[in-house]
Parts: C-alpha cells; structure tokens; sequence
C-alpha cells in the first residue's frame, strides 16, 4: 500500500509542490511544501475540521490543502 502522494497546486500565480504522506499509527498526514520543514495535517472527527501542527503554517488555506490530499488519496471525510 502507497501512503504517498505528491501534487502540485497554483496559488497566486504560484505553483507550489506537495508531498503528504498518511501515518497508519496517528492517522495524519505529514506535508512538505517545496521540500521545506514538514507540518502536520490532521482530521478531527468530532468537531469536523483539520487543523495544522508541528512546523511551519500551510502556504494555502488549510481547507484548500485538506480537499487536495482527499482528493489525491481517493478518500474523503
């Protein structure tokens, strides 16, 4: 099973790159924008809503970059 994916996303002109990758222990994903300092992304089921932690903040909304790791896993919350 692949846990990784990479993409890209243009924002303000920009055209940034992504790679998530999915921890089967926490159930996050770790982001790495340009292959800067990874952040964390992770879901929280009872109020419904991501959040960001441990690193710097996501160059893109964070609803934005939720929707693109979704997508590119094929799974949606």
């Amino acid at each position: 099973m692949d846990l990784n994916r990479s993409f890209q996303y243009t924002h303000d002109g920009r055209t940034i790159q992504f790679t998530a990758t999915y921890n089967l222990q926490l159930h996050n994903f770790s982001i790495v924008e340009d292959g800067c300092s990874p952040y964390t992304l992770s879901y929280h089921p009872t109020t419904k809503s991501w959040t960001t932690s441990s690193g710097s903040e996501p160059s893109i909304p964070i609803a934005t970059l939720a929707d693109l790791v979704q997508r590119n896993f094929g799974v949606f919350v």
